[in-house]
């Protein structure tokens, strides 16, 4: 079974599973969401799993993460990487700046951010990410190439130090450079929906995480096909290498967690080390990948 190497820096995985029409949304990190209006799981056609969320893009359609549970602190970004990504489809609705996620105080203050399609018109399936830190109106990334098309595409939004970049479908879709701080704020977490009047999300959401503190995709990639991992790595060793070497296999392309094994050579553990200790042999794996 596929497992998080970064998990530890994982805020936010909703799987979106379900019975058809159910109305429980649970996030693995133990998070409570609150669900509001008619959004509901549905069976038919998830992108992975059960079930995907449904959206019928109503103002109280939406799944909250209120601060009083999802600290503010698991989505303010500061200066720091991070990923934001998850699956779309859009039902080509007529609808301007339709919210996938979002985090905003309702006044558009510093520290808040969105994601969402429609950015240029009602109709134009333009994807984009919106940051108040980098701009008061412009968007800090956006697509060339629409997206309205009622099929499932993968999205990421990843920040690499000082770069931006946006990933569609494992394609790069649009980047920056910014040295810019995304301010603390204390406000909920919004899926599926905005603070703002008219934005909800017409369509369905599949797999959705946030992980902060590391870029996931800094190369083109292929997107994931499976569902998210969603347990820890447990930090145990893989096979043996050769005399002296251990080698450790992770699912994943450069950057993700997705298919393929990658061996990793650790320098011999010191004589203290206990094989039983996985917290040490943990260490011992990440600092490998440090190097």
């Amino acid at each position: 079974m596929a497992v998080d190497f970064w998990w530890d820096q994982l805020s936010l995985l909703l799987h979106m599973d379900g019975a058809d029409g159910g109305t429980t949304f649970t996030d693995v990190k133990g998070h409570t969401v609150t669900v509001g209006g008619a959004v509901t799981t549905e069976t038919t056609l998830p992108k992975f799993g059960t079930a995907c969320g449904d959206f019928p893009g109503a103002d109280a359609d939406k799944l909250t993460l209120s601060t009083g549970n999802f600290p503010p602190a698991n989505a303010n970004f500061g200066s720091g990487n991070f990923t934001i990504e998850g699956w779309f489809k859009e039902n080509n609705v007529t609808r301007q700046y339709m919210t996938m996620l979002e985090k905003d105080n309702g006044a558009y203050g510093v520290g808040s951010w969105s994601l969402l399609i429609n950015r240029a018109a009602s109709s134009d399936g333009l994807v984009a990410f919106y940051s108040r830190d980098f701009h008061a109106t412009n968007h800090l990334l956006t697509s060339t190439v629409a997206y309205d098309d009622n099929a499932w595409h993968h999205v990421a939004v990843v920040r690499n130090w000082n770069q931006w970049l946006l990933w569609i479908d494992g394609a790069l879709a649009g980047s920056e450079t910014s040295t810019v701080t995304i301010t603390d704020l204390s406000a909920a977490l919004l899926v599926g929906n905005s603070v703002y009047t008219a934005r909800g999300w017409t369509g369905t959401l599949d797999e959705w995480r946030i992980t902060k503190g590391f870029a996931r995709y800094t190369v083109p990639f292929t997107a994931p096909t499976t569902a998210f991992p969603g347990e820890a790595d447990d930090g145990r060793v893989g096979p043996a290498g050769a005399a002296g070497v251990n080698i450790v296999g992770f699912d994943g392309p450069p950057g993700e967690d997705g298919t393929g094994v990658h061996p990793v050579t650790l320098p011999l553990p010191p004589a203290t080390y206990d094989v039983t200790d996985q917290a040490q042999t943990r260490r011992l794996i990440e600092g490998a990948f440090r190097r």
